[in-house]
């Protein structure tokens, strides 16, 4: 299984989705971020099987800018800025300990409301 593959890569990946946020079921997939990549590391990707996904913009949210896709239901995400995706994840688990509905709209409007509570705490405690 390519998880496993994942080790091996040259950069760090971070978990997400319901298997961070314990919430998995019998089809859950495998959710990770991480950070813009270089064409090497683009290429690690691309030999271990994955494919840019075709997404507009509207369907991505919180922080993601493009994804990457494995037929064995990997996905990984990249993100504008990890820092900020770490502090929205944490977050978004502190009001939904359980995890949240996996309805897009409903994912959109948590992780919205996530990145403004990050932004705010950041204008209070700077």
């Amino acid at each position: 299984m390519v998880i496993e593959n994942l080790k091996s890569l040259s950069f760090e990946l971070f978990l997400t989705g319901s298997r961070f946020f314990g919430n998995t079921h019998s089809e859950s997939d495998w959710d990770f971020y991480t950070a813009d990549l270089t064409s090497d590391q683009e290429e690690e990707l691309y030999s271990l099987g994955f494919t840019k996904e075709d997404k507009s913009p509207s369907d991505l949210f919180g922080g993601c800018i493009l994804v990457y896709a494995h037929p064995d239901d990997v996905h990984i995400l990249i993100v504008k800025d990890v820092l900020n995706r770490h502090l929205t994840q944490q977050t978004v688990a502190e009001f939904f300990p359980n995890g949240y509905s996996n309805k897009s709209d409903n994912a959109k409007a948590i992780w919205k409301m996530a990145e403004c509570i990050v932004d705010l705490r950041s204008i209070c405690y700077d």
